[in-house]
Parts: structure tokens; sequence; C-alpha cells
């Protein structure tokens, strides 16, 4: 129960950021590249992809609850604490996202997530500041330097 609950509430989150962000993605510059390919086609077709495979985990979550159980009070008996703080720390990230820039709102976003929700006894402080450091930086080259897509660099302008 709680964890066909779980999903139902990630997929249905998932679903809506994805929804946000391709919404957002029509405003992404459209001048392309050879074949038509411009700045908007990666996340475009990301969050597509994103959207078909959540409808399939919907099917497949609700194929799995027996017919006449379902019901709301399923879904919202009580919301975790940890379901909460992470609701607030994405709607933080995505208030600073254009101040602070994508960089420093990515990396501090990835470590508070790793080292937050990483089981207790796995918790390392220099395990998440080395993921959210790596994957950012992943992230901006990829998207910075071989999609030619700009992304907000906030306080780190005049170095990036």
């Amino acid at each position: 129960m709680n964890k066909t609950r779980f999903e139902i509430l990630a997929l249905s989150f998932l679903s809506g950021g994805a929804l946000l962000f391709l919404y957002l993605s029509y405003h992404l510059p459209t001048e392309g590249f050879s074949g038509g390919i411009g700045p908007q086609s990666f996340p475009r077709g990301a969050f597509i992809l994103m959207l078909v495979l959540n409808f399939f985990l919907f099917v497949r979550v609700f194929r799995g609850i027996g017919k006449g159980s379902f019901n709301i009070r399923m879904l919202f008996p009580s919301i975790p604490l940890r379901t909460i703080f992470f609701l607030c720390l994405v709607i933080a990230y995505v208030a600073v996202w254009d101040s602070v820039g994508f960089f420093i709102s990515s990396a501090v976003f990835i470590f508070l997530a790793a080292y937050i929700f990483a089981p207790s006894g796995k918790r390392s402080l220099s395990a998440a500041l080395a993921l959210s450091i790596g994957f950012t930086s992943c992230i901006h080259i990829l998207f910075v330097y071989v999609f030619k897509i700009p992304l907000p660099a906030g306080l780190l302008e005049r170095i990036l």
C-alpha cells in the first residue's frame, strides 16, 4: 500500500514537472542546426519521453491495485515529512535558478538531495559533494558546449 502510494505520488510529480518543462521548452530559441534540430529539440524529446514512460508506469501501478480497492485516502492518509521537505527543496531550486545560476543551484540541490535521502548508514558528505559537483559539471558541459544551449550563469556569470 505504501509503495503504491509513493509510486503514484512520485509519478504525478514527475509528470507535472515534465509538463512544466515541456511548456518552458517552447520559449527556447528556435534557430535550427542542419536537419532542423535546434536547442529546443533535446529538452522537448526528453520531456515527451518522460511523459510516455510515466504513462506506462501509471498503467502498471493501477493494474497492481485490486479492483474496487482504489480510493483517495489510499493516496493521502498523511504526507511524510521527507516528501514535504523534498517539495520545498524543489520549489527553492526553481526559485533561485535564475538569480543564483544553474551551476550553484543545481550543485546545492543535488548535494542536499543525495545527502538527506541516502540511507542512514550510507550517508557521506564527500560522496554527496562529489556527486553534486560531478553531475552538475557534466550537465553544464553537455548543454553549454555540446548542445550550445545557454544556462543561467547567475553569480558565476563572469567566470562561466
